[in-house]
């Protein structure tokens, strides 16, 4: 029950920020995918955005092959304040998983589909860059026990991410954040590191390129580190398209990964 009215609380606000929306000239778009790293800026005050897509991961052992789908993944973005803004996300996912003997015989497969990472948190623009200084924030978040059993953790599960970004130059720019969450990984429950770095350039007015590094960090583990590439192409004012693609550079992290979706502010 008590879920049931954060949520409709939750639409209660957005819906009151797309209505509220001013009529002066548009802001510019920024978006916080497809990559890992999060900018540190917010969405300007009284705007909706949504960021929305689909992805796909594989992993591979000498016995077992891990394929995650998701479809979609979806973030919601209302700016509340003039330096905050609620951020609502949630994906949908599909793990299928297959055991194999070593000749290459299927032996058993698995699959599990649902809700997976819902969750509610805030991002505040702490700094503006100026000179040597980047622009500073910070995203907070709250996992929600809800969605798939499998998937979901078992109490409210905090995060939280420092986000900063230095502009070399009008068409480079470099995002870097690191920070901590608790994550659920198989049967047990962890504390877990985050960081990654994003370098963006801006190829033309309505195309940028970027090539990231991305690492999650769990207690006593090896750590999973990615680098990864793609593009953001906006073909209006308001409506930006993008692709990535991704490949493990360490043991524990995925094969590869590819992403590609669509950012679109809602219109005045």
């Amino acid at each position: 029950m008590k879920y049931t009215l954060l949520v409709t609380s939750l639409f209660c606000l957005i819906s009151q920020a797309a209505v509220a929306q001013s009529s002066t000239e548009p802001p510019e778009l920024d978006s916080d995918r497809p990559n890992f790293t999060q900018a540190a800026t917010v969405i300007p005050q009284r705007t909706l955005q949504l960021e929305t897509g689909l992805g796909y991961e594989k992993e591979k052992s000498d016995n077992e092959q891990t394929r995650n789908y998701l479809y979609p993944t979806t973030l919601i973005r209302v700016g509340i304040l003039k330096k905050a803004e609620l951020r609502i996300n949630f994906d949908f996912e599909q793990e299928n998983q297959t055991l194999t003997s070593k000749p290459g015989a299927t032996i058993s497969e698995a699959k599990e589909r649902g809700f997976d990472n819902v969750q509610i948190g805030t991002k505040i623009a702490l700094v503006e860059a100026k000179g040597v200084i980047p622009d500073i924030g910070v995203l907070a978040s709250l996992s929600l026990p809800v969605g798939l059993k499998e998937y979901r953790p078992p109490h409210a599960a905090p995060s939280i991410q420092m986000l900063f970004n230095s502009h070399f130059s009008d068409k480079v720019e470099l995002q870097y954040n690191f920070g901590y969450r608790k994550h659920k990984e198989e049967t047990d429950y962890l504390v877990q590191l985050l960081y990654s770095a994003s370098a963006i350039v801006h190829l033309t007015e309505n195309l940028q390129g970027f090539a990231e590094f991305q690492a999650f960090k769990t207690h006593q583990q090896a750590a999973e580190n990615s680098i990864a590439g793609g593009f953001m192409f906006k073909l209006v004012p308001n409506l930006q398209f993008d692709i990535l693609g991704g490949v493990g550079v360490s043991e524990k992290a995925p094969d590869y990964y590819t992403a590609a979706g669509v950012t679109w502010r809602v219109p005045h």
